[in-house]
């Protein structure tokens, strides 16, 4: 079970440093759990900002210290009594001053309401973290500090570029972003400008999502629940789909559901099976709120936005699965070389069960191919301008046919909301 966002209010969470570049962790222990260290924090009340939270718990705990800076927005997903709980937080920096209380040998020095959970206390010298022999949270603590407090002494780098978060933790927003998100997000968009079309690969996705191999396995079982398209003219049942919509302001930073509708393309648009108005079944619950569906949302929405140079987006979430089998082809693309008649389009992979195939191929109108790439690896991502190039996806077929052969896909549209009414019922 996923507890959705909503379901928990937000937390802010204070990384408090002494004089000595330590940082104060909370020891938490439950029964038949392991035991981890993480900063204190508290769920913020009703209307309360993130430093206002901070200060309220720094006098909870007894302390003297100034934010040295702005909150970073986090949202996390973790594992409590056997539930996956998504948990919204922000992380405020301080810089506790001379004279702090110190806490006890071995004990709590704060009141026991502030933090019911805590075990212990301790103040623990950074360039210690990594050697702790229980897990510390969040796990790149150290170079938090280190980006946020330069001249902090004795900061191990903990995080490599190469190397996802071990807590799933979701897309950084604006000035939250690091140096080498912020170049990716870069590059990205001046490929995208120049080219028309930019490859994203699994490793440098996963790095911007926070997402670890498990991530992408949980991910792909949503695609378990999608639901044969009977709209398919040329009599294929080998498409199983949902669809959903979504309201996004990366100026304002809001991402919101909308109400599920019919889907319409055009038959100038697409010639098999354009020209009605499809009633697909909604993206179930629990895909909605899977922790990388959003954040993969607002990775694509800061590239195109960055593109375009506009703020709002109908953006089109469309989870296929094209099936294969000895008595019957899968055709990812079986209206041909096209285009999906929005302003960009993104395929990622999600799985390759048992295929050959799956071949993708950027177009120019004239027929020129501009790239060919087979998206291999769960988290590949093809990202174009459908105005610009038209798309195609070879057939696949299976591996083994005594074997179920599968390609799921996500794809993702981005259209101005003037134009994603067009042609809706």
């Amino acid at each position: 079970m996923i507890i959705p966002r909503g379901g928990e209010p937000r937390h802010v969470r204070v990384a408090v440093l002494d004089e000595q570049d330590r940082v104060l962790l909370v020891r938490h222990a439950r029964p038949a759990e392991p035991a981890f260290w993480s900063l204190p924090g508290r769920p913020l009340r009703a209307g309360e900002s993130a430093v206002d939270g901070c200060l309220r718990l720094l006098g909870e705990l007894g302390l003297t210290a100034s934010p040295a800076g702005a909150p970073l927005r986090r949202t996390v997903t973790f594992e409590r009594s056997g539930e996956l709980v998504r948990h919204e937080q922000d992380i405020v920096l301080c810089r506790c001053g001379a004279g702090r209380r110190s806490p006890g040998e071995g004990g709590r020095w704060w009141p026991p309401a502030a933090l019911p959970s805590g075990e212990g206390d301790r103040w623990w010298p950074l360039a210690a973290l990594p050697s702790a022999t229980e897990p510390v949270y969040p796990r790149d603590l150290a170079d938090l500090v280190r980006e946020w407090m330069p001249g902090v002494s004795g900061v191990p780098r903990t995080r490599t570029p190469s190397a996802a978060s071990e807590e799933s933790q979701v897309y950084r927003h604006g000035s939250e972003r690091r140096a080498g998100e912020m170049d990716a997000l870069r590059h990205a968009a001046h490929e995208l400008s120049q080219d028309g079309n930019h490859v994203m690969g699994s490793a440098g996705l996963s790095e911007l999502l926070g997402a670890r191999p498990p991530d992408w396995q949980r991910f792909a079982r949503h695609w378990e629940e999608l639901i044969l398209d009977t709209y398919m003219r040329d009599g294929g049942t080998y498409r199983y789909r949902r669809f959903g919509q979504y309201d996004l302001d990366t100026g304002t930073r809001t991402l919101t559901r909308l109400p599920h509708t019919s889907y319409r393309q055009e038959l100038s648009v697409n010639t098999l099976n354009g020209g009605i108005d499809r009633k697909f079944e909604p993206l179930t619950d629990g895909f909605a709120t899977d922790p990388l569906l959003e954040p993969l949302i607002w990775v694509l929405g800061d590239v195109v936005s960055a593109v375009e140079g506009i703020d709002r987006w109908c953006v089109q979430v469309h989870p296929f699965r094209i099936i294969t089998s000895a008595e019957q082809v899968g055709k990812p693309a079986p209206q041909g070389r096209h285009r999906d008649g929005v302003t960009f389009v993104t395929s990622l992979l999600v799985n390759r069960i048992n295929i050959v195939g799956g071949e993708s191929s950027v177009h120019t109108d004239d027929g020129e191919v501009l790239r060919v790439v087979t998206l291999e690896q769960p988290g590949d991502q093809l990202v174009l301008d459908d105005r610009r190039l038209q798309h195609y996806v070879t057939p696949i077929e299976p591996l083994d046919p005594q074997r179920f052969a599968a390609r799921d896909v996500l794809i993702v549209d981005f259209v101005p909301p003037a134009d994603a009414t067009k042609g809706q019922p």
